[in-house]
């Protein structure tokens, strides 16, 4: 891919989220005004009040968001698997996920979603395998899905049974940067919290809790000193003698 294609294909994710934030923008204005609007002698105003105020705070934090998948957008990198299926056009690609225009929804080749508990079974994906083929990969709802760093997502349970976003795309080394990173091992909250597929073997068993790192995250996780630091070497002959 030409840098001239990549340019274009970086403008287009960066008008998505543009697209998103003016009806977010319009609608904090709106809601704004809505609160200006309760007066003193309105019935029942502190609940009035404050059903806005929880609904301008959600609306901030949307913009938010949105505004920091625009700035990720600008130097994302355009990675397109060979499953995606040609007539797909770039700029609705990441990696092995892609948005289907037609059905208004996400599919992924993601091996945590093929492999998960009833991913074939569900009415829409049904539908999909109907009209397409059974190995045309796992469609989602575009309703479900948020955007993180950039890339589609969707809320699902983590080990501890709590709601974390987990990216669609399966994640080559370029694409993983540190902030991604850092919200998957030391997030600041369970809300920054992220998880995701690697392209590359996780094979080292790293940290407090075990995880097991492929050997781009181990290299982003010792340059920002997540973990005590172990040579590669030594860890590479540890575990092949295992």
């Amino acid at each position: 891919m030409s840098n001239k294609v990549m340019s274009e294909v970086r403008e287009k994710y960066v008008q998505r989220f543009g697209d998103m934030l003016n009806p977010l923008q319009t609608r904090l204005s709106e809601l704004q005004q809505n609160l200006d609007s309760i007066k003193d002698d309105h019935p029942g105003k502190q609940k009035a009040r404050l059903d806005v105020l929880t609904e301008i705070n959600k609306t901030k934090e949307d913009i938010e968001n949105t505004r920091k998948n625009l700035e990720y957008s600008k130097t994302i990198p355009i990675n397109r698997s060979n499953k995606v299926p040609k007539n797909i056009s770039d700029y609705n690609v990441w990696n092995d996920c892609w948005y289907d225009e037609e059905r208004k929804a996400f599919v992924t080749f993601n091996k945590y979603f093929e492999e998960s508990t009833n991913a074939r079974t569900r009415d829409i994906q049904l539908q999909y395998d109907k009209e397409t083929s059974v190995n045309s990969g796992i469609i989602i709802e575009e309703e479900k899905i948020q955007f993180r760093f950039g890339y589609p997502a969707i809320m699902q349970k983590d080990s501890d049974n709590k709601d974390v976003l987990f990216l669609l795309s399966t994640l080559t080394d370029d694409m993983l940067t540190k902030e991604i990173v850092v919200a998957r091992l030391r997030p600041k909250s369970l809300e920054d919290s992220l998880l995701y597929e690697t392209e590359s073997e996780p094979w080292i068993a790293i940290g407090t809790r075990g995880q097991r790192l492929c050997e781009k995250e181990n290299e982003i996780s010792d340059e920002l000193g997540l973990f005590p630091k172990v040579p590669l070497e030594e860890l590479k002959s540890l575990y092949e003698r295992k």
